[in-house]
């Protein structure tokens, strides 16, 4: 006998790898993901199998994607929705907007933008870490403000990287370092 079961929520068969720490659910209940390729896609699911209108971002960011991150990473915008890319050797940090003009405009019904629902990531900064990366995690680490959350890139040679604040605030390397692992925040 067992207490706990697993019921299917929703199902997408898409053909691209997404990485064990690309996939995130909004508190809106969107699905977030990214793949390898550098496509990063946002589903509003609407039933238990896929359909086109669930599809309500796929956008390219032209490198690849290792992990994603939801969280408020912007100090001068702390309720924005932000999503924290992680790449080979670099971090991107996006805002999830959802565009004025996504509502249908004209006349008579026609629709002559993007459709009801569409987002768009804006890449609000970049950076370029010198270590080859593996993973990352977020919270309001020790020092960061608390309203935004810094993000703990972790390299394949050991190496933590705190970003808080668009620039990196500190590292540390992990001593008897073989294997980079998982890495997690708990509050």
């Amino acid at each position: 006998m067992s207490f706990f079961q697993a019921k299917e929520w929703w199902r997408n068969n898409a053909d691209e790898h997404v990485g064990n720490h690309a996939l995130a659910i909004t508190p809106q209940n969107l699905i977030l993901t990214a793949t390898h390729k550098g496509i990063v896609r946002l589903f509003h699911p609407k039933g238990k199998d896929y359909a086109p209108d669930h599809l309500a971002l796929e956008q390219s960011v032209h490198l690849p994607v290792l992990a994603l991150a939801l969280g408020s990473f912007l100090a001068d915008n702390a309720a924005a929705a932000t999503v924290a890319l992680l790449h080979p050797r670099g971090l991107t940090v996006h805002e999830l907007v959802q565009p004025a003009d996504a509502a249908p405009r004209g006349g008579g019904g026609a629709r002559h933008g993007p459709a009801p629902g569409y987002h768009a990531l804006a890449q609000m900064y970049g950076l370029e870490l010198e270590r080859p990366c593996c993973n990352i995690a977020c919270g309001p680490f020790g020092g960061a403000d608390s309203r935004t959350d810094g993000i703990c890139v972790q390299s394949m040679d050991g190496v933590l990287s705190i970003v808080e604040n668009e620039r990196v605030a500190r590292e540390r390397q992990l001593t008897k370092f073989l294997l980079p692992g998982p890495l997690h925040y708990s509050k």
